[in-house]
């Protein structure tokens, strides 16, 4: 057979209206949590460290703090992340290469999803990573 191939689709024998509303309601009442919780999460700071010498795969280090000076303070103990633990314990030091005061912490997990950390990191990419629009979105809970 050479034509189109034309699929038949079965259609439900009844539409449970009340079904769909109640599953439209949980919904709407899970994305109700979903941004309440954003309200009331902390603000913080997310930073990027850049690893001056790379450890094995990893060149960089996304976080979020409440106190980024204490962070850093404790990353430099070598306390912390478990990937800052070990490259101190190798000899690797790291400079701040970038931060975004006043984020919550979805803002980093946004950051670590898309992945690429060198594209934003000055250090790596000195003319491309500050041309880059990675702010959080205003009047968004990011």
């Amino acid at each position: 057979m050479n034509g189109p191939c034309l699929l038949r689709t079965r259609r439900p024998a009844a539409l449970d209206l009340d079904a769909a509303r109640q599953a439209a309601t949980v919904e709407a009442f899970r994305a109700a949590l979903v941004i309440a919780d954003r309200l009331d999460a902390p603000v913080g700071t997310v930073y990027l460290l850049h690893f001056d010498t790379p450890y094995k795969h990893a060149r960089h280090y996304t976080g979020w703090t409440a106190d980024l000076a204490a962070r850093l303070a404790a990353h430099l103990a070598g306390n912390g992340a478990r990937l800052i633990q070990v490259i101190t314990a190798a000899g690797i030091t790291f400079t701040l290469a970038r931060v975004w005061p006043g984020t919550h912490r979805s803002w980093e997990r946004r950051l670590k999803r898309r992945g690429g950390a060198a594209r934003i990191c000055p250090r790596c990419n000195p003319t491309g990573a500050m041309r880059r629009a990675l702010l959080p979105p205003s009047g968004v809970v990011a």
